[in-house]
């Protein structure tokens, strides 16, 4: 039972993080420090535009950050709940599924599992639509 407990949560965070597109923003903030870096590096800038550039860069980031960190805390408040629903209906205590969480071999299996589902979603089921 430990085990279902622990796959429900892992499942459980992994469709939030997708739903909560957390990747997608994950990847705006790479495309913003992109961005900025190639406006630092443009010669036909002067220093006052670079500044700005580098200034609206700046803020976009921290929001970016502050959207990836408030929505991946969301998602792991999502993979608690089958772990506390299950300790508080008696089914197995939330220490004893967070204790196989957190054995490697577990950690390993679930990370594989992980990409092989996100390697499985990008390459395969596209092709069904």
């Amino acid at each position: 039972m430990t085990a279902l407990v622990a796959a429900l949560g892992v499942a459980a965070f992994a469709v939030a993080f997708a739903l909560l597109r957390v990747p997608a923003w994950a990847g705006e903030s790479l495309a913003v420090a992109g961005r900025a870096h190639a406006a630092l590096r443009d010669p036909a800038l002067d220093d006052t535009a670079r500044e700005r550039a580098a200034q609206t860069a700046a803020r976009r980031l921290f929001y970016v950050s502050g959207v990836i960190v408030v929505r991946t805390a969301v998602a792991l408040a999502v993979a608690a709940a089958p772990l506390v629903l299950a300790d508080g209906f008696g089914v197995v205590p939330a220490a004893t599924v967070v204790g196989f969480l957190m054995r490697l071999d577990v950690i390993l299996i679930a990370g594989v599992a992980l990409v092989a589902v996100w390697w499985l979603q990008r390459r395969v089921l596209p092709a069904w639509r």
